[in-house]
């Protein structure tokens, strides 16, 4: 059974370097679009032009309004006043409330699981 899990465990391993390599390429291109779309952009809003269309894509300007919390606890208050919850996301910190399990402190609202994941390093 050892030399399967040796095996097993090489071979996760060669699929980890693979992935990387592929993260990397998708790294790259990503950069490659970001430059692109930023010039596009730029090119489309000197023009006056909303929306384009090519022989394979056609892309269009679209703003949105997004928030970026400078005053938690004024966020908070007004949440707390308003009862306008859905301005947060539901998603606990998992570190934080890892360190209120450690210290014994219960958190209302929460229910406690355990991940369970097998870490693998480069040797």
């Amino acid at each position: 059974m050892p030399d399967k899990i040796g095996e097993m465990l090489d071979k996760v391993q060669s699929l980890r370097i693979e992935k990387s390599e592929l993260e990397n390429k998708i790294k790259a291109i990503d950069g490659e679009i970001s430059q692109y779309k930023t010039i596009i952009l730029e090119q489309m809003q000197i023009n006056g032009i909303d929306s384009f269309k090519s022989d394979t894509a056609s892309c269009y300007i679209k703003e949105k309004i997004v928030g970026n919390v400078v005053d938690l606890n004024a966020l908070l208050d007004y949440i707390s006043q308003t009862g306008e919850i859905g301005l947060l996301q539901t998603r606990v910190n998992n570190s934080a409330y890892a360190e209120c399990i450690e210290h014994n402190t219960e958190v209302p609202g929460v229910n406690m699981f355990k991940k369970t994941d097998l870490l693998v390093r480069k040797i």
